[in-house]
């Protein structure tokens, strides 16, 4: 878990945790690794089944706690230590201790479900196992995914299945289903790297944005590795476009393009990959076949300028949705605005003033406070997460904006209605068919769910 202090942090504007923040995660990490004894032990997020077979003397399963059993084996048996979290989920405290081969939830802790639970097993090897002895631990978990601590998702896709595809600040990419199964797709937590691979063997650094198409294929904004990912349902990954390491603003065909800092990304019904490319200020457009052209903005040159193509100008496109009606894409532009491109290349602002940072909602009069993801439903309504207002927005079809939940400048974890609900630094979203929103609530570690009645619910835990 320590693993979080080493990742790369990207440039001051992305807006990630103070110096004060990190170190109050840090010192939760710590104690959470203490709770196990000697070394960190490895953290497994909920998700049915999980099976770990190492020759390790420790692992540790953390889940809700009325849905909550495990099995252990080993030589010699192992002994599980079941451990509650706080009312402020931040310390672990000892319940009881058992020494078994299977552990159902403790009748203590199952009138509390509210808190999470985790159960830590050890054997008497030490930490080596000199005798070649395998602890295996299998979770059967139901119910809400639990994230480990230091994920940080980022960015979040929906397919038409229900499954929900998150792109974590942790090196990761995860895969959350209706029934609320987690299990990472592709990536080591911690690990960075540019490798290409299935599963674990792939690398990442910083995925900041994911995007699924119909044939169930991820792509990802690797945005310190500058490039584009693509991830097949059986978890292979290779890279799209782009070189990894390679900044730039080239156009061309797969490893001759380049990006600089791609965040957000989004894919057609027919295929076509476009790109929030951050940090060169433009949109790109790739084909299938990982051909690159840029369809809006020039290069390194900043502005709020609407116009055709190169004429136009963006702030710092980071969030980007695509109409699946339309075909016209939405883009949250770090310069306070919203734009609307259709898909000829024609730049207009749908909401918003550059360089006048707010919190007013309304038509002319809308302001936004760092606007980051964007997602558009069937009926054209628009959504934003307003990173620095703590808030998510609707804009509609003529252009009126609202608060569909949050309460701008207040951050928090509370769900709820409306103004009810608090999000912290809420980074992208993604629409349902039946227009349920998902929230990548990332300073919260969190995927949150909005109804269209704008309830707001946990997703994850």
């Amino acid at each position: 878990m320590n693993a979080i202090h080493t990742l790369p942090r990207l440039i001051p504007s992305f807006g990630f945790r103070s110096a004060i923040q990190r170190l109050a995660l840090a010192s939760i990490c710590l104690a959470l690794a203490a709770c196990g004894g000697g070394a960190s032990p490895p953290v497994l997020a909920e998700s049915a089944p999980v099976v770990v077979t190492q020759p390790a003397d420790q692992s540790t399963v953390v889940g809700n706690a009325a849905t909550f059993s495990v099995t252990a084996s080993g030589t010699p048996t192992p002994t599980v230590q079941w451990q509650q979290s706080t009312d402020a989920g931040v310390t672990w405290v000892n319940i009881t201790a058992a020494t078994s081969t299977s552990y159902t939830t403790p009748a203590t802790v199952l009138a509390d479900s509210g808190k999470r639970l985790r159960a830590v097993f050890t054997n008497a090897l030490g930490s080596v196992n000199s005798n070649g002895a395998v602890l295996t631990v299998t979770a059967a978990v139901a119910g809400t995914a639990v994230l480990a601590p230091g994920t940080e998702p980022f960015g979040v896709a929906v397919d038409a299945a229900g499954n929900l595809y998150l792109a974590n600040f942790n090196q990761t990419i995860s895969k959350i289903t209706p029934a609320g199964v987690l299990t990472t797709v592709a990536g080591v937590a911690g690990s960075v790297g540019t490798a290409d691979g299935t599963g674990s063997a792939a690398r990442f650094n910083s995925p900041l944005g994911i995007a699924v198409d119909t044939a169930g294929n991820l792509y990802v904004a690797d945005s310190t590795n500058h490039t584009i990912r693509k991830i097949t349902p059986a978890g292979v990954v290779s890279t799209l476009a782009g070189l990894a390491g390679s900044a730039g603003s080239a156009n061309g065909a797969g490893s001759a393009a380049r990006f600089s800092q791609p965040i957000g990304i989004a894919v057609t019904v027919a295929g076509t990959i476009y790109v929030g490319d951050a940090s060169n200020r433009t949109i790109r457009s790739i084909t299938s076949t990982g051909v690159v052209s840029t369809l809006a903005g020039l290069a390194g040159i900043g502005g709020s300028t609407d116009g055709s193509g190169s004429a136009a100008r963006f702030g710092r496109p980071v969030g980007i949705a695509v109409s699946a009606a339309t075909g016209n894409l939405y883009v949250g532009d770090q310069g306070n605005t919203v734009r609307a491109i259709t898909p000829g290349g024609m730049v207009s602002t749908l909401a918003g003033l550059a360089g006048n940072p707010g919190i007013a909602d309304g038509s002319s009069a809308a302001r936004f406070n760092n606007p980051w993801g964007a997602a558009v439903d069937a009926a054209g309504n628009v959504y934003v997460a307003d990173r620095l207002s703590h808030t998510i927005r609707k804009i509609t079809p003529a252009g009126v904006v609202s608060t569909l939940a949050g309460l701008a400048g207040s951050f928090g974890s509370a769900n709820g209605t409306g103004s009810e609900a608090r999000f912290q630094n809420p980074r992208s979203l993604a629409v349902d068919a039946a227009g349920n929103i998902y929230v990548a609530d990332s300073g919260n570690n969190a995927i949150r769910k909005i109804t269209p009645a704008g309830v707001v619910t946990a997703y994850t835990q």
